[in-house]
């Protein structure tokens, strides 16, 4: 089976799906990244990255990124038995997108977040999400009703079939798309060292990055952890706009992860740190965990008006702190496992092909 990735890297989720896939007996897989931005990994010789290139500044390396380019999407798209798209097309040139409609190659689309998320559906459920929208969230061009259809739409005209969490399947129209595929993130284990928190540990490090404080509740976990300070001897780190490698470093070596509290569901950030095998803080929303979220998960749910006591909570008790780093490793191990993930992805792959060759006959 050979798989072609497209066209972004969102959180490295192209690049660790890559490597996993080219683990598995029978399965090939590339990818194709159009743009690369601080919280991505570029790594893997099967992985293609374009950088932006400035035509009027470079017109020389433009004019060959662009034949290499042009040559090699024909290439890998023609190579494919089935094209897994990543958030969007977003960075494809016009001529791409219509060899993609031309060949209609076997298709899903694994929707991340802006790209799917609906504030008309989202704002009945989260009233958290509701009040940042309204306070300047950076994500508010970006999320409407309009561009979330507008985007399903678009994969429906090509043929892709959805790939969903928890979250994700809240805004997917179950018209447009009956049948949808569960799929957990996918992590390389071995790339994160174990290592719970030490329960003798005096002054415990607390950490929090952000890629976007507003939608991730920053100034409230701020303002709990500077009335904390005066109660708890401990150390705390606010990471922004730091390359990903940078942040993994911090995050193997603190105690505590806060990840965010007004979006309702754990992103890529969360299940790095459980392979960490650290205490996560983030806030779930009703509506995830009555969707599929194991009861399992040892998240420390946290919504905006539980930061301090739950931080109170696992500033206190270092024993807490270690148990909850240990239940975080093993979920991750059950749930996270990049080469389990991806022999359900080949699964998938296969009852995608299989599907649209069988409606081909039917035709």
């Amino acid at each position: 089976m050979r798989v072609l990735i497209l066209p972004t890297n969102i959180s490295s989720i192209s690049t660790s799906t890559v490597d996993a896939l080219n683990k598995l007996p029978g399965v090939e897989a590339k990818s194709i990244i159009i743009n690369r931005f601080i919280h991505q990994t570029k790594e893997g010789e099967n992985c293609y990255f374009f950088e932006s290139v400035s035509r009027r500044k470079r017109p020389i390396k433009w004019i060959f990124q662009q034949v290499e380019r042009y040559f090699l999407f024909r290439r890998l798209v023609k190579w494919a038995n089935i094209i897994h798209w990543v958030y969007d097309d977003i960075g494809l040139k016009k001529n791409e997108i219509k060899l993609l409609s031309r060949v209609r190659k076997p298709a899903v689309i694994e929707w991340v977040g802006s790209d799917i998320r609906n504030p008309e559906i989202l704002f009945k459920l989260n009233s958290y999400y509701k009040k940042a929208f309204e306070a300047g969230y950076e994500y508010a061009n970006y999320e409407s009703d309009k561009v979330s259809n507008a985007n399903q739409i678009k994969f429906k005209k090509l043929g892709a079939k959805p790939l969903v969490n928890p979250e994700i399947d809240l805004f997917v129209n179950k018209e447009l798309f009956p049948i949808r595929y569960f799929i957990w993130p996918r992590m390389n284990l071995k790339a994160y060292a174990d290592t719970p928190p030490e329960p003798s540990k005096k002054r415990p490090l607390i950490l929090h990055s952000p890629t976007a404080k507003i939608a991730k509740g920053t100034d409230f976990i701020t303002k709990a952890v500077d009335e904390l300070k005066s109660e708890f001897d401990f150390d705390f780190l606010l990471l922004h706009g730091m390359e990903r490698t940078e942040v993994l470093s911090y995050m193997e070596k603190c105690d505590v992860f806060i990840d965010q509290v007004i979006l309702g569901m754990y992103g890529l950030a969360t299940c790095e740190a459980m392979c960490f095998g650290k205490p996560v803080m983030c806030y779930l929303m009703p509506a995830v965990i009555q969707n599929g979220l194991p009861e399992e998960c040892p998240i420390v749910n946290t919504s905006v008006e539980e930061i301090k006591s739950n931080l109170r909570l696992l500033l206190k008790d270092s024993e807490l702190r270690y148990e909850l780093g240990l239940k975080s490793r093993k979920y991750a191990e059950k749930y996270f496992d990049s080469y389990k993930n991806s022999e359900r992805l080949v699964e998938i792959y296969k009852q995608v092909i299989y599907n649209q060759l069988a409606d081909s006959g039917r035709n």
